[in-house]
């Protein structure tokens, strides 16, 4: 008896001190209650009720808060078994109208044994402490002690107290994400076969569930040493209860499932970390890579500069060239006139007129060659221009062609931010460089007609599918408007699910047909014929 009562004081103590409280995230499954904030001049008794599995679970939590610290005595009677073979047993919860939900004790009968979790009902009472003020209580069934987070299987949770009591209450929303993915894990069949059996230490039972969860979650890829350690903790206790050392393997089981837990923590952080790592490094590749498209853009910016200039002097020339011929147009007109006035100079006129019309002749030959000396300029410019662009652009994503088309494809997955929210899509801050850097190209040449189709994969009606292609088309076509592509060149269609790239359903298809694609059409091919979706991709 006093030995339980030093293990639940130590307890109370120690989850104060070091449990740290878990902000919850949202679920698909709430659990709403009502939290009671506590005066400090007196104990008030709260009542505990059963959740609808557990009717017949019932019990009762003395709340005193005093300097800071609210202590509990919390009596539960006529507990049942837990109804799914995951738990092993039943952690308290506190949990603040904030969301915050806070750890504070593990329940447990006074003779803890494999026994009283397979079967029968069972009660007692716990000490602990939080040092919320304003909370309620919940009891769940769970794998561990040592949970971070509550799971669905809701045994107890605290009533309202009475008016009488004069508190003030608030409703509380409990978001349940602790056994998340628990369905899938490969749990040990627990076989009692044996009196022996029936007396192991629920300790045992509980490092079994934590070592299960560190496997099934590939803890050891991060955190190797440590689940190696509480494997072998877990290891030492089965061979101090085998030798009927109970209270040893207690010990032993109790270390293994903080190292399991620790282990599964620190896995965790190491894989955010390394996930980080690898989000820095490919940003400082995307700047670098920025930077030498940046120098390329410059460079064929001053090309295209030197071309113009060119293509101005020609157009001089040519218009020179015109005003000489001009000239000789007027020179042969006059000569004519004196031809026709004057009988005794008609040889010499028809000489003149000769002469003249040999140097119309030359002049209108050189005009000739002008011209299509200028209009070679003119298609090397634009040619130039439209191959310097569209290699800059298979620098950066996936291109194919399509006859005299030049098709842009963006996965769906890199541009846009998963939201629960179908139609309303947004833009990922990562792919924002790669969508200027595009609107620059586009912008900067006058490569013709932009087409935005927004292509989909999946269920759903075709109405629905359209809309939603509709939706991303038009959102990547807003960004490139805004960074100074002209309205009147971007057509944004939505394509629905009916021109995939690759057909089936297995994941790469889906992943390959969720796109936007960025049609360049020239000015010369307004309407484009219907399009296949085969086209040799380049990056």
């Amino acid at each position: 008896m006093r030995r339980g009562r030093f293990f639940a004081i130590a307890w109370a103590l120690w989850v104060p001190l070091h449990a740290v409280a878990f902000a919850q995230e949202r679920s698909d499954f709430i659990f709403r209650a009502t939290a009671a904030t506590f005066p400090t001049d007196r104990k008030v008794e709260l009542r505990l009720r059963g959740t609808m599995r557990y009717s017949r679970t019932s019990g009762t939590a003395a709340v005193q808060y005093k300097d800071g610290i609210a202590r509990l005595t919390i009596t539960v009677k006529d507990l049942d078994p837990p109804s799914h073979r995951q738990y092993a047993t039943y952690v308290f919860w506190a949990v603040t109208p904030e969301g915050l939900v806070e750890n504070i004790g593990e329940f447990r009968p006074r003779k803890t044994s494999i026994l009283r979790i397979f079967a029968r009902s069972w009660g007692g009472t716990i000490e602990t402490a939080t040092r919320q003020r304003t909370f309620c209580l919940v009891m769940t069934a769970e794998p561990h002690f040592l949970v971070e987070a509550p799971s669905r299987e809701v045994v107890l949770a605290s009533l309202p107290p009475d008016e009488k009591e004069g508190l003030e209450v608030e409703p509380v929303e409990v978001h349940f994400r602790g056994d998340i993915g628990m369905e899938s894990v490969p749990w040990r069949e627990e076989r009692v076969s044996t009196e022996r059996d029936r007396e192991m230490p629920v300790e045992l039972l509980e490092a079994r569930r934590a070592l299960d969860l560190a496997r099934f979650f590939r803890v050891s890829e991060h955190a190797d040493p440590e689940v190696r350690r509480a494997e072998a903790l877990w290891e030492e206790a089965e061979r101090a209860f085998e030798r009927g050392f109970d209270e040893r393997a207690a010990i032993l089981a109790r270390r293994a499932i903080v190292m399991a837990e620790m282990a599964r923590r620190l896995a965790r952080e190491r894989r955010e970390a390394a996930q980080q790592r690898q989000r820095e490094m490919a940003l400082a590749d995307a700047e670098d890579q920025m930077k030498e498209l940046r120098e390329d853009l410059d460079r064929m910016t001053a090309e295209r500069d030197e071309l113009r200039r060119r293509v101005e002097e020609r157009e001089r020339d040519l218009r020179d060239a015109h005003d000489r011929l001009e000239e000789v147009r007027a020179a042969l007109v006059q000569a004519e006139r004196r031809a026709a006035q004057s009988s005794e100079s008609e040889k010499r006129s028809r000489e003149e007129i000769e002469r003249l019309s040999r140097q119309l002749a030359e002049e209108q030959a050189r005009t000739r060659a002008l011209a299509e000396d200028l209009h070679l300029l003119r298609q090397s410019s634009i040619s130039i221009n439209e191959h310097r662009a569209k290699l800059a652009l298979a620098r950066i994503v996936e291109t194919r062609d399509e006859g005299d088309r030049f098709i842009l494809v963006l996965p769906n997955e890199e541009l846009f931010i998963p939201t629960r929210t179908p139609g309303t899509p947004q833009l990922r801050r990562d792919v924002l460089p790669k969508l200027d850097y595009i609107a620059t190209i586009l912008a900067t040449f006058s490569l013709g007609t932009y087409m935005i189709e927004g292509h989909v994969s999946g269920s759903g009606s075709p109405e629905r599918l359209k809309a939603l292609s509709e939706a991303n088309a038009a959102t990547v076509a807003a960004y490139l408007m805004s960074k100074g592509v002209p309205s009147e060149r971007l057509k944004p269609i939505g394509r629905g699910a009916d021109a995939p790239l690759e057909k089936g359903a297995t994941p790469r298809a889906h992943r390959r047909n969720q796109r936007v694609e960025i049609i360049i059409v020239p000015a010369s091919s307004m309407n484009p014929p219907s399009r296949a979706t085969s086209g040799t991709g380049t990056r």
